[in-house]
């Protein structure tokens, strides 16, 4: 393929290796740094998890498990014990999500209360420390899963690759919209973005629940919480792109990506998290989704109505702010053929857009 620019006569002349360079350099460059960011936003929030005053549950008399929540609370910043009366309060305080594990000690046999449908990390890091201790004070344990995750999805991931793959496709839909759907009214972006959602919502519950049997039952409500979401990340990329215009591209796919993944408590819980990480977990869109997701599928529903609320919040935020951002460039479009009649068509300047 030849390159050609304008040779000076209104001819076009063969492109010199530095115009090339000048060409291709930055978008090479740019995606270079932008995985580079990538991998380190994601890496950081991944490395070495542990908990972080992760609340556990103990149960039995305060005053005879006193010296065992004080060993647990002597093991750094790890625990936040909370004591039950009783072994069936501290279920239902896993299954909540009150705490993320519960311990019954015993003279010659203690149980261990976990639940993977939270997630794998808990699970691991209470069932390695109470084998220790097991085997240090010569007692038996035996783990219980209060909320196991089905045969479709042993690992646990399933919810977190719903939400990763829906990422990616509703920040594509809104770059290409971008482009592709330049300056069209809020109303007609507004439409398509919920058009996207639906259907990128519904596509990926149907793969997730019939197809692949992964997150079982709660199609309707699973459904509406991933179409939510889609429709979230879909306003959000426009909100950042109306506000900055084309840096807000990589802008925001740094922050609803990276930033998404590593907040979002797929792979690693947010308890278990690094401190920003871990700080701004609970109202970011992608944790609403995964912890949504399983709260739906695996947890009783614990967790959803706040899932709902932080999606709401953002959906509600991002709106704002693309309408603030069409009306920015309208306001400079106006001022622009204020000074410059001639840009007027037909004695008007054109109406707000969101893209």
């Amino acid at each position: 393929m030849g390159h050609h620019v304008d040779g000076g006569d209104g001819a076009p002349g063969p492109a010199t290796p530095q115009q090339l360079a000048k060409r291709v350099g930055p978008p090479v460059l740019g995606s270079v740094v932008f995985l580079a960011l990538f991998i380190w936003i994601v890496g950081v929030s991944m490395h070495t998890p542990k908990p972080h005053d992760a609340p556990f549950g103990l149960v039995g008399d305060r005053a005879a498990v006193q010296p065992l929540e004080q060993q647990l609370e002597g093991a750094g910043s790890a625990f936040d014990v909370k004591v039950y009366p009783t072994a069936e309060a501290a279920r239902e305080a896993v299954i909540d999500q009150d705490v993320l594990g519960a311990f019954v000690p015993g003279t010659d046999k203690a149980e261990l209360m976990v639940a993977t449908g939270i997630g794998q990390t808990p699970k691991m890091f209470y069932t390695g420390f109470f084998n220790e201790m097991a085997h240090q004070q010569g007692f038996e344990l035996v783990t219980n899963d209060v909320a196991p995750v089905p045969q479709g999805d042993l690992l646990g991931l399933v919810a977190f690759f719903v939400f990763a793959s829906l990422t990616v496709a509703s920040v594509l839909c809104q770059v290409l919209f971008s482009f592709l759907a330049r300056g069209v009214p809020f109303r007609v972006w507004f439409g398509a973005a919920v058009a996207f959602g639906l259907l990128a919502g519904t596509t990926v519950c149907l793969f997730a629940d019939p197809v692949l049997g992964a997150l079982d039952g709660h199609f309707l409500q699973i459904t509406t919480l991933t179409c939510l979401y889609g429709f979230v990340i879909v306003a959000s990329m426009a909100a950042f792109q109306a506000l900055l215009g084309l840096p807000g591209i990589p802008l925001g796919a740094l922050t609803l990506l990276p930033f998404g993944i590593g907040t979002s408590g797929g792979t690693v819980h947010p308890d278990f998290l690094p401190n920003f990480y871990r700080q701004i977990s609970p109202y970011m869109a992608s944790s609403a989704e995964v912890g949504g997701l399983r709260g739906i599928a695996y947890m009783d529903g614990s967790g959803v109505g706040r899932s709902f609320l932080v999606l709401g919040i953002w959906a509600v935020v991002a709106l704002l702010l693309v309408g603030l951002g069409g009306m920015l460039k309208a306001r400079r479009a106006g001022g622009a053929a204020s000074a410059d009649p001639s840009g007027r068509k037909n004695g008007r300047v054109a109406a707000p857009s969101a893209v």
